[in-house]
C-alpha cells in the first residue's frame, strides 16, 4: 500500500505564477514580522485540468480558511501590528540541493524580507528519487542557515502534513539546531477527516487537507508562534 504522501498527484510545477509566489500583508509601522514559505497548501494557483479553481491554500473551501490566512487573522487578534509575507516555494523543493547564490528568486526574498519569525512547511515535494541522488539533510540544513541569517530571524520548521521517510530526519535535525523541536503535523495526513476527501474527482487534490486540515494546521503553528514571542 502507498504512503499517502505517494498518493499526492499534483505536480509540484507550475503551482502558481511566478509573478504570485511572493505576496505581502505588510502593515506600516509594524513591531512585528512574520513569514511563511510552503507550497501547494500554503497556496496553488488556478488549474481546471485538475479541477482546482482558486489560488490559496490547497485543498480549502475559501481563502480565509487556508491555515495561512487563519495563522495571519488569528496571530493578528493579539497581535495586530505584524506584517506577514506569504511565499510560494515549491521551486526549492524540486531543487533542494542547490546552493544559497542557484536559490529561486522567492526564497531570496524570503531571505531579505527581515523577518523575525519565518515559518517553514517544505519537503511535500522532494521526491524519493531525489532525496536518494541528493542529500535532503545537508540541503535543509543550508537552506535553513541562509533564511536564520546569523540567528537574526526565528525559524519555526514544520514536518510534511504527509508523512516523509525520506525527508523527516533532515527535517529533524534542522529542527534540532534552529527550534529546538520540530512542530509535528504528519499525524494529521494520517486521518481522512483532515483531508478533503469526496469534495474534489482529482485525488492528489482531495488528499490535500480541507477545512477542518487547514484548521488543525493553524493551531498548531499558532500555538507555537505565541511562545515564541
Amino acid at each position: 500500500m502507498k504512503l499517502a504522501i505517494e498518493q499526492n498527484t499534483v505536480s509540484s510545477k507550475n503551482q502558481l505564477l511566478p509573478s504570485a509566489t511572493a505576496k505581502h500583508y505588510d502593515l506600516p509601522d509594524a513591531k512585528l514580522k512574520i513569514a511563511i514559505a510552503g507550497n501547494s497548501i500554503t497556496c496553488h494557483g488556478i488549474l481546471p485540468s485538475i479541477g482546482w479553481h482558486n489560488e490559496w491554500g490547497m485543498a480549502a473551501s475559501s481563502e480565509d480558511k487556508d491555515f495561512f490566512h487563519l495563522v495571519m487573522n488569528d496571530f493578528r487578534k493579539k497581535y495586530p501590528d505584524t506584517s506577514f509575507l506569504r511565499i510560494q516555494a515549491s521551486a526549492w523543493e524540486r531543487e533542494f540541493w542547490k546552493e544559497p547564490e542557484e536559490y529561486a528568486p522567492q526564497i531570496k526574498e524570503l531571505h531579505d524580507y527581515d523577518a523575525d519569525i519565518i515559518v517553514l512547511r517544505l519537503s511535500e515535494n522532494c521526491s524519493a528519487e531525489e532525496c536518494k541522488n541528493h542529500d535532503f539533510a545537508k540541503g535543509f540544513m543550508t537552506l535553513c542557515d541562509y533564511l536564520s541569517r546569523g540567528g537574526k530571524s526565528k525559524l519555526l520548521i514544520t514536518d510534511s502534513f504527509w508523512y516523509s521517510p525520506w525527508t523527516a530526519e533532515g527535517v529533524e535535525k534542522a529542527a534540532q539546531k534552529y527550534c529546538g523541536t520540530v512542530l509535528k503535523l504528519s499525524d494529521l495526513g494520517e486521518r481522512d477527516e483532515m483531508k478533503a476527501l469526496g469534495l474534489f474527482e482529482h485525488a492528489g487534490v482531495a488528499g490535500h487537507p480541507g477545512d477542518a486540515g487547514m484548521r488543525a494546521i493553524a493551531d498548531r503553528i499558532l500555538e507555537r508562534l505565541f511562545e515564541m514571542v
